[in-house]
């Protein structure tokens, strides 16, 4: 970075969405999703990029300042004034721990793929105040008894947590074979929230290849879901948990009015994450509208509600999809295999109760 830049905030009368500018790479970001670090504005990327944490002190530190010391990274000043060894040694097998459970942000191991059909792979993000390490390792014990289906990341947007990552599954498997009831009472049991931070989310990725046999397809598909969304946003906002200001920061709308028909290009134009429907990803879309929960009922009816839009964006024409009202929708979904929706739609007062 050469020198100070000043923060820069625009007011943008078409979104209504304050930005800055990020003072490493100089890119525009919404305000609610940069990060100021040492009296710098970062955006996520730089942040995570340009910054670590000490296995020391627990302090965020730049990159450019860091000491390997083995198996640990460390600040200047723990360093040179590392005076407690033992403490030292205890905090690096913490870190091997560490390393050992919970991978870092950019961990991306090959997919292992469980069902047939649209396969949906989950994020969830757990934060709390206890051992992440000890509650990894317990978490993925009962997870992978029987398959390896989880895996475990940090990330720099939770204060005292980590995220739960699902190999990419169907439905099906994750409603039959994932053993999610256990794993959310485990989280309980350890102390960590979902629902009860500023924080967590709850992520869905869908693949790209079984959306269409090919880009044309996978495209049209996409662009019904994109459409969907902008057309029964304030439904959807409803079912997802999340506050206005939470959703705006995480899974921000592309509210996109002009032209629908070109609501995918106007998407592909946002080189942004935190978008209710994230495109950056090459293999897979992700929803990120939904608050992170630790109750069985809403993480499964998460990912019956996307199985639902997705089918019917596949199944429908175009013209026929993009007139549906949010009453016709939900009475064309199969309740027979989707009881976790159907009480949580209820519950929501989405339906009349019979």
């Amino acid at each position: 970075m050469n020198g100070k830049v000043k923060k820069q905030l625009k007011f943008n009368e078409t979104e209504k969405i304050e930005t800055v500018v990020c003072q490493n790479c100089g890119e525009i970001c919404d305000k609610y999703n940069a990060v100021y670090f040492d009296k710098v504005c970062l955006c996520e990327e730089c942040y995570n990029e340009h910054t670590f944490i000490c296995s020391f002190c627990g302090q965020t530190h730049w990159v450019k300042n860091a000491f390997d010391d083995g198996n640990i990274i460390l600040c200047e000043n723990c360093y040179l004034n590392k005076k407690d060894k033992m403490k030292l040694h205890y905090n690096a097998y913490s870190n091997s721990l560490a390393s050992k459970y919970i991978h870092d942000y950019s961990y991306k191991p090959k997919p292992i793929f469980y069902g047939k059909g649209i396969f949906y792979g989950v994020e969830l993000e757990i934060d709390g105040k206890y051992d992440e390490n000890e509650t990894a390792r317990q978490l993925l014990k009962i997870a992978n008894e029987k398959a390896k289906h989880l895996y475990c990341k940090s990330d720099s947007s939770l204060k005292c947590g980590f995220e739960l990552v699902t190999y990419p599954m169907t439905l099906q498997y994750h409603m039959r074979e994932m053993n999610w009831k256990e794993i959310l009472q485990k989280c309980i049991d350890m102390g960590y929230s979902s629902y009860d931070t500023d924080t967590c989310g709850l992520h869905i990725h869908v693949g790209k290849k079984e959306l269409g046999k090919d880009l044309g397809q996978q495209e049209k598909v996409i662009e019904e879901i994109l459409f969907f969304l902008e057309s029964h946003w304030n439904n959807l906002l409803q079912f997802s948990r999340r506050t206005e200001t939470q959703i705006n920061r995480w899974a921000a709308r592309y509210d996109y009015k002009e032209n629908l028909s070109k609501i995918l290009e106007c998407a592909k134009n946002i080189n942004k994450r935190y978008m209710c429907l994230n495109l950056q990803n090459e293999e897979s879309i992700e929803f990120r509208i939904f608050r992170g929960s630790l109750n069985y009922q809403h993480v499964i009816a998460a990912i019956q509600l996307v199985d639902t839009i997705c089918n019917a964006a596949i199944s429908m024409s175009n013209e026929m999809f993009k007139i549906i009202t949010w009453s016709c929708f939900l009475k064309g979904i199969d309740f027979s295999c989707k009881k976790e929706l159907y009480d949580y739609l209820k519950e929501k007062n989405f339906l009349e109760i019979e």
